[in-house]
């Protein structure tokens, strides 16, 4: 097994920081490490080999100077799992400074040129086929796969806490943020993105590697759309999203353009009972033999079917409401949001919509704290919202 080196790397040692992005819980910032990583042991120098200077990513915790014990346990457990490059999905991590000016601590990682998943979809979406789309998520897969060998679960998994390279043309991917979500001096109230959250965390439960998984049915959604979960709701409205989620709520897509196998496997990562949801070892088995389908049978296999792209045109909200934050969960739980068997469902037929739009069953909104039907009013002007027509120079959101 190769051996895992964490380090304590003096501030001085790291130059021309510059600021990249800013989080819930954390700046970062990338930066050049003069000595760079260990290698292995010279014995005749009876020093370290190092890679010398190397580009590395710096991320701040916020407040850390009051760091809790509850999170340093949590990132001891991270470390062992994160460290070198023994796990190629997981974002190697290389050691720990202290910011000289906040007395924040900082983690020390590889940089990754192409930044995270959110913004490489934003940018490169209309480019991807299917089969590109497919492989980012056995990768996603395979490393969320060894997190949960491992007996522990990710917590905060969405696009933002995925990284991705494209070295010599070869995509991969890196997971981070393993064990530091949250604030470092946080308690054990949840933390994460909500349009992200599963339903049994919102109404106040434990996470587990159930929870994980409907991490991952977002990012299905996500990379087959192209836009984040629930991308029409503004920050005002993200408390009331709470309760839609556990009431059944799911993201709306055009079932046109995602296949019908793909559609299904979704679904079920995202059931409201998470002990209906898959495995990730499954998701990993299910997607190898969806790319074998498509490297096999390229002509009438179902993916290549809907190679036509589509992105779903939304106000232009900005990407900040996707930041992780302290999740304000309710006290009510399933038994509270059971529907009324009388509700009469929305029902589409072709005269509806040339467009086949597919709903989630009794999809509905939460208005003046009363949940409400969708009028045909409604549906239409969500109708309205779908675009078939791409501009490679249009400006969508960020």
């Amino acid at each position: 097994m190769e051996k895992v080196f964490i380090e304590w790397i003096p501030y001085d040692d790291l130059h021309d920081v510059k600021y990249i992005s800013k989080g819930g819980f954390s700046t970062i910032y990338s930066a050049y490490w003069s000595k760079g990583p260990i290698i292995n042991w010279n014995q005749s120098k009876n020093d370290w080999n190092r890679d010398g200077e190397f580009k590395v990513a710096l991320k701040r915790l916020h407040n850390s100077q009051n760091i809790s014990k509850d999170f340093l346990y949590e990132f001891e457990i991270s470390l062992l799992h994160c460290s070198g490059n023994q796990n190629n999905e997981i974002l190697p991590i290389y050691g720990i400074t202290q910011d000289s000016i906040t007395k924040d601590y900082m983690i020390i990682t590889k940089f990754v040129e192409q930044g995270n998943l959110r913004n490489f979809i934003n940018n490169n979406f209309i480019t991807l086929s299917w089969l590109q789309k497919l492989e980012l998520l056995q990768s996603i897969a395979i490393g969320l796969n060894k997190i949960h060998s491992s007996g522990l679960s990710h917590n905060d998994f969405h696009s933002g806490n995925i990284l991705v390279s494209n070295e010599k043309s070869n995509l991969s991917i890196f997971i981070s943020d393993l064990g530091i979500s949250g604030p470092a001096d946080r308690s054990y109230d949840p933390f994460g993105v909500m349009q992200y959250t599963p339903p049994e965390i919102l109404r106040g439960h434990n996470y587990t590697k159930y929870s994980d998984v409907y991490f991952f049915s977002m990012l299905m959604y996500e990379i087959s759309v192209g836009v984040p979960p629930f991308i029409n709701v503004s920050r005002d409205q993200l408390n009331d999203l709470i309760f839609d989620i556990c009431d059944g709520l799911r993201p709306i897509y055009n079932s046109k353009y995602i296949p019908k196998s793909f559609e299904k496997i979704m679904k079920q990562c995202w059931d409201d009972d998470e002990f209906n949801r898959p495995l990730i070892s499954q998701l990993v088995d299910i997607i190898g033999n969806w790319i074998k389908e498509i490297k096999e049978n390229n002509i009438n296999s179902q993916f290549n079917k809907c190679e036509q792209q589509i992105r779903l045109k939304y106000p232009l909200y900005k990407y900040d409401i996707y930041k992780s934050q302290q999740i304000k969960t309710t006290d009510l739980g399933k038994e509270d949001f059971e529907h009324d068997d009388d509700n009469e469902e929305l029902n589409f037929n072709e005269n509806d919509s040339d467009e086949d739009i597919e709903l989630n069953e009794d999809f509905e909104r939460r208005v003046q704290n009363r949940f409400v039907k969708l009028t045909r009013k409604d549906l239409m002007k969500w109708l309205e919202n779908v675009d078939e027509s791409f501009d490679p120079n249009r400006s969508y959101p960020r």
